[in-house]
């Protein structure tokens, strides 16, 4: 394309030097025209000067000397001559040179018509030529703007494409942890359970997440309702204490556990426990406060304060504690209590069966008692609880009292009467009477009345076998029946009839609380093995039930 370009400049060259050449010979024939014609002019000019320079002259000379006529006649037959000669030249010249001008503009239109010819013709090949280049020009031009539109495009395609995967991979970065909290959301909404048990040994936090204390592993744990799916902290079932989700396996039901302290009044002293106050629940659980709390004391036992914490009750070893006065409770403890002693309950149709009848109850006078404890609020307390009652370990409120039924005939009508009112009783059971399997209730503990010494002997001081038989045949008997009672220690005299000799064989059969008869109140402090319980009989009003129990 460049060779072509430049032949095609060479020849338009060498056109164009012709062309100049053509123009500078054309341009000197009518230089030479033109000279030819001004050396004309300028001879016929000099003549005139000539002329005009004569008659001046004459002029001068005729105004000088008006005398000399001669040389007036003389010089005007010259002047006339040259006058004649002028006019002669005057009119040839113009003649000749209006030929010669009309020649030479006949020659020079038609130079000129050749020289725009040839012009014309150059042009046009030369606009051609132009056109050519251009249209070259503009497609390189064209070519030059789509190769850089195409690298633009490229480049910001690449860039486009760069984002693109930036943006995809931020997309899938956001997908997958999105996936990865949902996923986190259903763990922690799968831990939930409302009772669950400690992995291994965890922190609890309080509301605002610090660390404030400690629960060992393998404790069993009741958590508040599941409020918040985003928190991974579970709150602890009526306590401000938050345990993670993490640390903690779901299981059926907490561990039944006798939760009757909640009817104790606690006592006007608190355990105060810093970072190093264990709180166990076991020998082997436990729990650890990081920061000072004071937590009621509920029971005193002999080398430890029972508190309540996380609605359960836990102790702290008394060699450990810090105990403080406080007021936790303005409300009347009892300070006595009345144990009622019941034999048989039956309907009409047993009345015949029922010996001595005085101690037989028919199932209305029974009922219409056991509504009056109900209705006022009364606590039926257990044989533990009297037993801790009589030793100080615990407050109970002042309306306490203690349902009790000896021997086992006819006990079968009280159960369901009891479990009517949800109030708790105690059978006194002879072991080789029946099996405890018959009168099992929530609502009816059984213990000892001896297996098989519950019989009139000859004893010299009373009918019970107790007074006098051997130590070792009363021992053997109490271990029986202890054995068939899961190993109970609490015991009910026969006739109500004990001596030195009965509570000795009592205490080395591993009983620890005896009750008789008596007919008043039992105090905190008194004798264990000579606990009074005031008899129900057949004649007793409901004035005079009150009257006992108030």
């Amino acid at each position: 394309m460049q060779e072509n370009k430049k032949k095609s400049e060479n020849k338009n060259l060498k056109n164009t030097k012709k062309y100049t050449n053509q123009r500078k010979s054309t341009k000197n024939r009518i230089n030479n025209q033109a000279n030819i014609s001004k050396n004309s002019s300028k001879n016929i000019n000099k003549n005139s000067k000539i002329n005009a320079n004569s008659k001046s002259k004459y002029n001068l000379k005729t105004s000088n000397n008006l005398s000399d006529q001669t040389n007036v006649l003389k010089n005007k037959k010259i002047t006339d001559n040259k006058k004649n000669q002028d006019n002669k030249c005057q009119e040839y010249y113009p003649i000749k040179k209006k030929k010669v001008q009309t020649t030479l503009k006949t020659e020079v239109q038609e130079i000129k018509k050749k020289e725009t010819k040839i012009f014309e013709n150059s042009n046009l090949k030369l606009k051609k030529e132009l056109e050519i280049h251009e249209q070259k020009k503009s497609k390189n031009i064209l070519m030059i703007i789509g190769i850089i539109i195409l690298i633009i495009l490229l480049i910001s395609g690449y860039f486009a494409y760069s984002k693109y995967l930036d943006n995809l991979e931020i997309e899938n970065q956001l997908i997958e942890e999105k996936e990865k909290y949902e996923n986190h959301l259903e763990t922690i909404k799968n831990s939930y359970n409302q009772f669950v048990l400690t992995k291994e040994n965890t922190d609890l936090y309080n509301k605002d997440l610090e660390i404030v204390g400690l629960v060992s592993k393998d404790v069993e744990l009741e958590l508040d309702i599941f409020m918040n799916p985003e928190s991974e902290y579970f709150k602890l079932k009526n306590y401000d204490l938050y345990i993670k989700y993490d640390s903690i396996k779901k299981i059926n039901n907490l561990t039944k556990e006798d939760q009757r302290y909640k009817n104790y009044l606690p006592f006007n002293l608190s355990v105060i426990t810093n970072k190093d106050t264990k709180l166990y629940i076991s020998n082997d659980s436990y729990y650890v406060l990081n920061e000072e709390t004071s937590l009621p004391i509920i029971i005193k036992e002999t080398d430890r304060y029972y508190v309540l914490l996380d609605n359960r009750l836990v102790y702290v070893l008394k060699s450990e504690a810090t105990v403080k006065e406080s007021l936790n409770s303005s409300l009347k403890t009892a300070s006595s209590l009345s144990v009622l002693n019941y034999h048989f309950v039956i309907d009409e149709s047993e009345s015949s069966l029922c010996t001595p009848s005085s101690i037989c109850h028919d199932e209305s006078q029974f009922d219409i008692q056991m509504k009056y404890l109900k209705d006022n609020d009364f606590y039926t307390i257990t044989m533990k609880e009297l037993e801790m009652f009589i030793d100080s370990k615990i407050n109970l409120p002042k309306k306490s009292v203690s349902i009790t039924i000896d021997d086992g005939w006819f006990v079968g009508r009280a159960i369901p009467i009891l479990e009517k009112y949800n109030l708790m009783g105690t059978l006194f059971l002879i072991g080789s009477l029946a099996s405890p399997s018959d009168y099992q209730s929530k609502n009816l503990e059984i213990h000892s009345h001896t297996w098989d010494l519950h019989d009139v002997s000859n004893c010299r001081d009373g009918r019970s076998p107790l007074l006098c038989y051997s130590k070792e045949k009363i021992v053997k008997d109490l271990l029986k029946s202890r054995e068939s009672l899961n190993n109970t220690t609490y015991f009910c005299y026969p006739f109500y009839e004990y001596n030195d000799h009965a509570i000795s064989a009592l205490k080395e059969a591993g009983f620890t609380l005896a009750l008789t008869g008596g007919n008043k109140k039992v105090k905190k402090g008194i004798n264990k093995y000579k606990v009074p319980r005031y008899v129900i009989y057949d004649t007793t009003t409901l004035e005079k039930f009150k009257q006992i129990i108030n």
